[in-house]
């Protein structure tokens, strides 16, 4: 979270110092969280609608009124909005973001070149490099 408010406090113009992300910034961990949060509704809500009649044994009557509704709203709005996550927020900022376009390659090639790790993960770069990278200031 403070790499969040830091990120935003730099981008707004309130603090001059930029974030210090280490391996992996608060975007892409939400990134990787998101699939994980993601499959637990779906599968969830999905599981009770595509096992109706099991359901109906585990739960009483008088909640089954609303409670398909519900389900049905749930793993409807998740997949929806995995779609729109994934085709806006990961597709700009993993792939299009102008400091990477057409493409970033990391994706294929599992590698960083040193100069994109030392500008969006400086402290992973200071981990990796410490004392080399001042040595030659």
């Amino acid at each position: 979270m403070i790499d969040f408010f830091t990120n935003v406090a730099y981008y707004v113009g309130v603090s001059r110092k930029k974030p210090y992300f280490g391996q992996f910034n608060y975007m892409q961990k939400f990134d990787y969280w998101a699939v994980f949060w993601g499959m637990f509704i779906i599968g969830t809500s999905g599981l009770f609608l595509a096992f109706p009649v099991t359901v109906s044994y585990l739960f009483p009557s008088w909640s089954l009124s609303w409670a398909w509704d519900v389900l049905f709203v749930m793993h409807s709005d998740e997949a929806l909005l995995a779609i729109v996550f994934i085709l806006f927020f990961h597709f700009y900022n993993e792939h299009l973001r102008s400091d990477v376009f057409p493409m970033n390659y990391t994706w294929l090639t599992g590698k960083v070149t040193t100069e994109e790790l030392k500008h969006k993960h400086p402290a992973e770069y200071d981990y990796l490099f410490g004392d080399k990278a001042n040595q030659g200031k």
